[in-house]
């Protein structure tokens, strides 16, 4: 999975991965509607980049993993040329003009590390107003499809992710295997 050539000077904005479908509560219903999203890879060489994101994690009051990715992102920006493996995912309910993206319709993000065999998840975070909702959350499926995009862009890659004990059970739904401690594991089925 190359999932781009960060040499290229095409690229000054963020790059669509996938189209996904989400689940977005709607009131006067009082049911979940599929909502076309959008898993997208940010772009350390653009601002407007590095501006949603931050202002995102911002919006997020800072909550710890999602400042992990921006700082994550943030060191992408400042040393370009050195870190081609580590790639920052977001997912946005925004479905053009990924040149600008939009923060406030950031609701995912996900720093992963891409080996030769194994590509890593170092953080995954859904925007804490989905996930600490006191009622019905107003998106649902964020984090999944964050994770089920990148097992289809890692071919034959294994992927590793190392998360709480408590979700595990979001995870195994996803195909992933326990290893050990906090690790989890996948590989797509030959």
């Amino acid at each position: 999975m190359d999932i781009r050539d960060r040499n290229s000077n095409l690229y000054f904005n963020a790059k669509l991965l996938r189209n996904v479908k989400i689940q977005e509560f709607n009131d006067s219903a009082k049911k979940y509607i599929n909502k076309s999203a959008s898993v997208v890879e940010l772009e350390p060489k653009n601002r407007n980049d590095y501006k949603a994101i931050n202002v995102a994690v911002n919006n997020w009051n800072n909550d710890s993993f999602g400042s992990n990715i921006a700082g994550s992102f943030n060191r992408l920006v400042m040393n370009q040329n050195e870190d081609k493996s580590t790639h920052i995912l977001a997912l946005t309910t925004q479905n053009k003009d990924y040149g600008s993206l939009k923060p406030d319709l950031i609701q995912g993000l996900m720093e992963i590390y891409e080996g030769q065999a194994v590509t890593d998840v170092f953080y995954l975070q859904v925007n804490p107003d989905i996930v600490y909702a006191s009622e019905s959350p107003k998106y649902k499926h964020v984090g999944k499809s964050l994770v089920t995009t990148l097992q289809d862009i890692c071919d034959n890659k294994e992927i590793l992710l190392y998360s709480k004990e408590s979700a595990m059970p979001f995870y195994k739904k996803l195909g992933f295997n326990y290893v050990n401690g906090i690790t989890y594991s996948w590989k797509k089925k030959q």
